[in-house]
């Protein structure tokens, strides 16, 4: 059992050293080497059951797996991105802009207005 223990401590800190981590703590490189191993058990769970079935299965469940993979990317980048952007731009405009601008000007937006300041504030 202590066996794999060194080995997964090995392997993060293996990761921790490639990254370019100098400084390496027995805590996250155990960390790191149990998420990877993990991650590669729930990868081999997962691919398996279409070994069995041989190649023209794997290779039929691609295209699904791809509509999939390019849904989940759509998703998160309108709940990541565009959400937080729209949110923060709208926070700019009635807070920020308020505060900044004085009462007697006009404040100006432009499309380069959009910023990481933005989105960090539609986060908040």
């Amino acid at each position: 059992m202590w066996h794999f223990l060194v080995f997964i401590v090995s392997l993060g800190r293996y990761l921790l050293h490639l990254i370019g981590i100098i400084k390496v703590s027995e805590v996250y490189s155990a960390a790191l080497g149990i998420y990877i191993f993990w991650i590669l058990a729930r990868i081999l769970m997962f691919v398996i059951p279409y070994a069995r079935g041989g190649m023209h299965t794997f290779i039929s469940k691609i295209p699904s797996w791809t509509f999939i993979t390019a849904k989940c990317i759509v998703a998160a980048t309108i709940l990541l991105f565009v959400i937080p952007m729209c949110m923060g731009f709208l926070a700019d405009m009635l807070v920020i802009s308020a505060i900044r601008v004085p009462f007697n000007k006009t404040p100006l937006y432009y499309s380069s207005m959009v910023s990481y300041f933005t989105i960090v504030l539609g986060v908040i």
